[in-house]
């Protein structure tokens, strides 16, 4: 049974996703679909495409995953189909697929340009229902990459920066707020520890933490670095909103660097 996975700004006021699913069902009926999301911010494609990335690790090898942030939707902008890391990626050729298309060397990606994967009418303002859903149920009744246009060896970039590594210290941004306003940054754990040490300091928004693993390592309200569960550098207010009581928010600096085990436990304001 092949998986589709859903990531969109439509919301779901309206009927935009179920016209998807609609789609899908009709075209490949035995299909699981399911939603990542449907909330990104409108036309966010750096939130779309840090949400992609991180989420699509946790599902089964062959999952089909449909990434519909498209504010060029009806412009000249490519759509894409892509393979990577055992996974297959549809979406936009905006930069939303580009973290997940980047991690793979033997990564393959073709032009949507096959018109008999696609609905017989192409609305100009609808092409997540009438181009990628097609495309992946299409791919998930057993459409082979090849099948659906020429191949592609370059798209657009990424919109989530990589940090910058300067010796021992790294730095990033802020590069998603959750809704507890968890600060989660672009700074990978394994690469800070890999260049800073075990022992890390977190600097954002005015203040230097060091890095912890639990929200309750520190009294309630108060701020904290963590191990975030997403593999990434995060920062939090334990029982409260880092982004709005430090004013952190998307692309807000970062810096990571090794603690020298004198430094106080306790978090220190600039």
């Amino acid at each position: 049974m092949s998986i589709i996975a859903l990531l969109t700004d439509f919301g779901t006021r309206d009927w935009y996703v179920a016209s998807m699913k609609g789609v899908i069902a009709d075209i490949a009926p035995h299909a699981t679909i399911i939603d990542i999301s449907h909330d990104i911010p409108m036309g966010d494609t750096a939130a779309a495409a840090f949400t992609l990335l991180i989420s699509h690790p946790t599902y089964p090898r062959g999952t089909i995953f449909v990434a519909v942030v498209d504010p060029g939707v009806g412009s000249d902008r490519r759509g894409l189909i892509g393979c990577a890391n055992g996974y297959v990626f549809v979406g936009p050729d905006n930069g939303v697929l580009a973290p997940c298309l980047d991690a793979d060397s033997r990564v393959e990606v073709r032009c949507l340009a096959n018109p008999s994967y696609q609905r017989p009418q192409v609305s100009p303002t609808f092409h997540g229902r009438d181009i990628f859903a097609p495309a992946a149920a299409n791919m998930a009744r057993g459409g082979t990459l090849s099948a659906f246009g020429p191949a592609v060896t370059s798209w657009a970039p990424s919109p989530v920066p990589r940090p910058s590594v300067e010796g021992a210290v790294l730095h990033g941004a802020v590069a998603y707020v959750d809704r507890f306003g968890n600060a989660i940054t672009n700074v990978p754990l394994a690469l800070a520890r890999q260049r800073a040490g075990t022992e890390l300091e977190v600097e954002a928004g005015g203040l230097k933490l060091p890095l912890l693993s639990f929200y309750q390592q520190v009294h309630s309200g108060e701020p904290v670095a963590l191990e975030g569960s997403c593999g990434y550098i995060e920062v939090s207010i334990n029982g409260g909103s880092a982004a709005e009581k430090l004013g952190l928010a998307v692309g807000t600096p970062v810096v990571v660097r090794g603690r020298r085990p004198s430094h106080a436990t306790a978090p220190r304001r600039e």
